[in-house]
């Protein structure tokens, strides 16, 4: 019975660690098609007391280009892809860039007020304000040392 139970613990044990791998390998898959069939799109979130500002760089696109939707406190920023044609007999020599689609998703947090995120698109830079609930602002107090 001892022999049974140690066999099956170094099983349980091996099959964690390959299903742990296989995980990494998944994302590692995702994080490659994304590469591959999108645009990875550079963000930046910066917290202060009261809100959550997130700033993501996608220059040459128009403020209707963007979807922007909140479902199950999940954030998703979408663009699809689009095409540049040509005009007349023109033909492409060189076409090093492709305007492609793109889908963020951020979870969001319970700190953020559902009711209260604003978004702006400026100079390539969109920036999204996600505020914070009252009750959970960051409040400072200085220390004075004796």
């Amino acid at each position: 019975m001892y022999y049974q139970n140690t066999c099956s613990d170094k099983w349980n044990a091996r099959m964690a660690r390959k299903n742990r791998k296989a995980e990494r390998v998944r994302k590692w898959a995702n994080n490659m098609k994304e590469n591959m069939h999108g645009t990875s799109i550079p963000v930046n979130i910066v917290e202060t007391d009261d809100e959550y500002e997130l700033s993501l760089f996608a220059a040459g696109l128009e403020k209707s280009d963007f979807k922007i939707s909140v479902a199950n406190r999940i954030l998703t920023i979408k663009v699809e892809p689009k095409e540049i044609d040509l005009e007349g007999n023109a033909k492409w020599k060189i076409r090093e860039y492709r305007p492609g689609g793109f889908t963020r998703q951020f979870d969001l947090n319970k700190k953020i007020d559902m009711d209260a995120i604003k978004a702006e698109y400026t100079n390539g830079v969109l920036v999204l304000k996600l505020a914070k609930l009252e009750d959970h602002q960051t409040t400072r107090q200085d220390i004075p040392i004796a």
